[in-house]
């Protein structure tokens, strides 16, 4: 027995060594991952900081040649930069050419529109698009884009579809109002029948046999079963009573309140 517990014992330190070493393994390979991100993100910011560096170099370029350059000359560098370089800010480009000939230019006066070439994603042809900044150019860059015809097309798909849709929601409503005119004719029918008649109809039938069930066909007052009667506590809602307009009654407590009613 001793030597059975004794290798029970055995097998479960040999267990914990060996879990123990796969949480060091795991551990240390935590550590390496950490200090290679670490040095990756170090390598990040150091380029980083020498493409700040490059784009100030460039900023004091621009401003520099801008001073030697005539108003064309300007004009196809500040559009060359704008839409080809979008890491230069539209702030920055001002900024290199705001001598007294640009002193009041927009940068839309400045670099003008961009002229884009797609294939039109319903028939194919090329197709031409203007864009008028780089926001635009951003937003259009992978946005689909459809020739004149196909444009039309599409418009007048969605119209066509927005039109039935509209029909669609004026038949529904035309087939509402009719419903509840037919609804409220026989409303009007049921209050204002003779009540022996209302009696015999096949609404009365279904509210007088749901209001038994729930009353388990016993008198709700006495509690016998037996002949039982269904009484209107209210004929306010003849015609669409609700569960406690009626109560089911046995032929002595229904005497007792038609007396007391007619009393």
């Amino acid at each position: 027995m001793g030597t059975l517990r004794e290798q029970i014992k055995q097998k479960r330190q040999e267990i914990a060594e060996l879990r123990q070493q796969q949480t060091d393994q795991n551990l240390s390979s935590i550590r390496e991952l950490y200090e290679e991100m670490k040095q990756q993100q170090k390598e990040i910011e150091q380029h980083q900081n020498k493409i700040n560096t490059i784009f100030g170099e460039i900023k004091h370029e621009l401003i520099d040649l801008s001073a030697t350059m005539d108003k064309e000359q300007k004009r196809e560098v500040a559009r060359f930069l704008y839409w080809d370089v979008p890491e230069i800010s539209t702030k920055q480009i001002i900024d290199c050419f705001s001598d007294d000939q640009y002193k009041s230019a927009t940068i839309s006066g400045m670099v003008g529109s961009l002229t884009l070439t797609k294939t039109c994603s319903s028939c194919g042809i090329e197709c031409k698009q203007k864009i008028k900044n780089r926001t635009e150019q951003k937003l259009k860059r992978n946005q689909k884009i459809f020739c004149n015809l196909c444009q039309k097309k599409k418009e007048e798909a969605a119209e066509s579809a927005r039109i039935k849709h509209r029909k669609e929601g004026d038949r529904l409503e035309k087939e509402h109002i009719r419903e509840n005119q037919v609804v409220q004719r026989r409303l009007n029918h049921l209050k204002t029948m003779p009540y022996d008649e209302y009696l015999e109809t096949s609404h009365w039938k279904s509210i007088r046999q749901k209001a038994l069930g729930r009353a388990n066909y016993r008198c709700q007052l006495c509690n016998k079963n037996g002949k039982i009667h269904i009484h209107h506590r209210t004929y306010k809602r003849r015609g669409e009573e609700r569960p406690s307009d009626v109560i089911a009654l046995c032929e002595k407590c229904h005497a007792k309140f038609h007396d007391k009613e007619t009393g």
